[in-house]
């Protein structure tokens, strides 16, 4: 029988943590530069401009070499299931082993202009949405525009929770298909005087199984065939760290991630 210590749990989930960050943050840059070499194609015969592009395919390369070697000796199947096994014996009052962080420590907060951090994200995307033929829209109700424009959030965190979601969408998402963010203020039930900041990202992409929506949060859990299962994981790590929650529902339509974070 194959058995993982907390130890080793805890440094495979830090390793894959940082992969998959690191990826994200890498296809990022290359959005960006391929918006700079659509505006200025002079750009290619630049020896500089050769060489970032050999730095980046290098650096996937390690990234994939990484990857391939921790997933020999910790498969992710076997992960999910000693992570579950750990969480299941822990003590009611602990955390698992895996994303447990204190938000006072962990969180850098600050007010930040959330409006501004999502267009600037959706331009960084704006090469790959065009590549897959997908539009990426944003829409705002007029209450919810001045708290989103001196938002207090770790804007660092907040910004790695919308990378998650837009890829996580743009890979769900056929060619033709829409991605939607919609902003909006929400009172909760009894508490008129606490408003939230409801954010909807929404995808016309494929129907989630309903025997797999309440999985998709859970770290290392994956349906995608190269897929790390740890975005949403991480998601639900980082708007709970802020105080909120984030729930998904899929139908015909496509699949909505929802939400709701408190203003202050």
């Amino acid at each position: 029988m194959n058995y993982i210590n907390t130890t080793d749990i805890a440094a495979s989930s830090v390793f894959a943590r940082a992969n998959h960050e690191l990826r994200s943050c890498l296809a990022l840059i290359q959005g960006s530069l391929q918006l700079v070499e659509s505006s200025h194609p002079q750009i290619r015969l630049s020896h500089h401009w050769k060489q970032i592009q050999e730095d980046l395919k290098n650096a996937n390369r390690i990234l994939n070499d990484l990857s391939d070697y921790i997933h020999t000796i910790y498969p992710p199947e076997l992960l999910i299931s000693e992570c579950s096994a750990v969480r299941e014996s822990a003590p009611p009052d602990e955390p698992g082993p895996v994303n447990s962080f204190d938000s006072e420590q962990f969180l850098q907060m600050e007010y930040c202009d959330l409006y501004d951090l999502v267009q600037s994200l959706c331009s960084s995307f704006a090469s790959e949405a065009s590549r897959r033929d997908i539009s990426i829209s944003v829409h705002v109700k007029p209450d919810a525009l001045s708290a989103m424009q001196s938002f207090y959030c770790d804007p660092a965190r907040i910004r790695r929770v919308f990378i998650n979601l837009i890829k996580n969408a743009m890979e769900a998402s056929d060619k033709g298909g829409r991605i939607t963010i919609s902003f909006s203020l929400l009172y909760r039930s009894g508490e008129a005087d606490a408003p939230c900041l409801s954010v909807d990202v929404a995808n016309t992409g494929s129907v989630i199984d309903p025997d797999v929506l309440p999985y998709i949060f859970q770290p290392f859990f994956t349906t995608k065939e190269n897929g790390s299962g740890l975005g949403l994981s991480i998601v639900r790590e980082l708007i709970g760290l802020h105080g909120g929650t984030v729930r998904a529902d899929s139908d015909e339509h496509g699949t909505t991630f929802h939400i709701l974070l408190p203003l202050d």
